[in-house]
């Protein structure tokens, strides 16, 4: 597996947040610890191939956004999730 570095937990974060999703909600349906989830999320671990095409499914969100590529879709959150916080 091909482990992505240039990826951009800010981005994961904004479309977690955005679809009104905690981080041990997505960890458990990509099957890793929810600290591993949050190492993801703050760029502390690198994503590999296969889960950031698991985020980007349970997401819903472009791969391309995820890396910031040109030509990307920009995803649509429901405005109900907007600035949201997190629960601690």
């Amino acid at each position: 597996m091909k482990a992505l570095k240039n990826i951009s937990g800010d981005r994961i974060r904004e479309a977690r947040i955005g679809r009104g999703k905690q981080q041990i909600e997505v960890a458990v349906e990509m099957d890793l610890a929810r600290t591993t989830y949050a190492d993801i999320e703050n760029g502390n671990r690198p994503v590999y191939d296969r889960d950031l095409k698991l985020i980007s499914r349970y997401l819903d969100v472009d791969v391309r956004w995820l890396l910031r590529m040109d030509g990307a879709e920009v995803p649509v959150f429901p405005e109900k999730n907007k600035g949201k916080k997190r629960i601690r």
